[in-house]
């Protein structure tokens, strides 16, 4: 029990470290980045850098996993995205050629507009939870009841947010 007991509180400000965004650019008398306060919105239609300009492609929020991921990755038709990660703020910029044809191929093949718009009430521990829009349909699913057809496009969506992150 007091093993237990001293796991539990050892590991507790590890825990609560990976809580909060943090800012790079927010530095403590250490040196270390510091945690932000300031929350990006989800982005409206239009472009990712500028709304309004061109309509959007897609928007895909990833959450959950032992870390505590929340990922959105908004991108509009003309390849250019905002991602917004909570271990590293808001990125925007332009995809390529490449990887705007593989979003669109990928999006395309998952057939979102046939699969159940709401998530099953329970997926796997430590698992992600996703909510994707594209071309009016937002579907909702959970790690471990991912539906097949949507499995693809989750794959390049996440190597997305992987390459843009950097």
């Amino acid at each position: 029990m007091r093993i237990r007991l001293l796991a539990t509180l050892t590991m507790l400000p590890i825990l609560a470290a990976g809580c909060g965004p943090v800012d790079a650019s927010r530095t403590s008398s250490s040196g270390s980045p510091t945690a932000s306060s300031d929350a990006a919105a989800p982005v409206p239609s239009g472009t990712a850098q500028d709304p309004g300009k061109e309509a959007s492609l897609l928007s895909y929020h990833r959450t959950g996993g032992f870390a505590g991921f929340d990922d959105q990755l908004a991108v509009s038709t003309d390849g250019s995205y905002r991602l917004t990660r909570r271990q590293s703020g808001v990125r925007t910029g332009q995809l390529t050629a490449a990887d705007l044809a593989e979003v669109r191929r990928a999006s395309a093949a998952a057939k979102i507009a046939t699969l159940p718009t709401t998530a099953p009430t329970t997926g796997m521990a430590d698992g992600f939870s996703y909510v994707l829009t594209y071309q009016g349909a937002t579907v909702k699913a959970v790690d471990g009841q991912v539906p097949a057809t949507l499995e693809p496009l989750l794959s390049v969506l996440n190597e997305v947010i992987t390459r843009y992150s950097a």
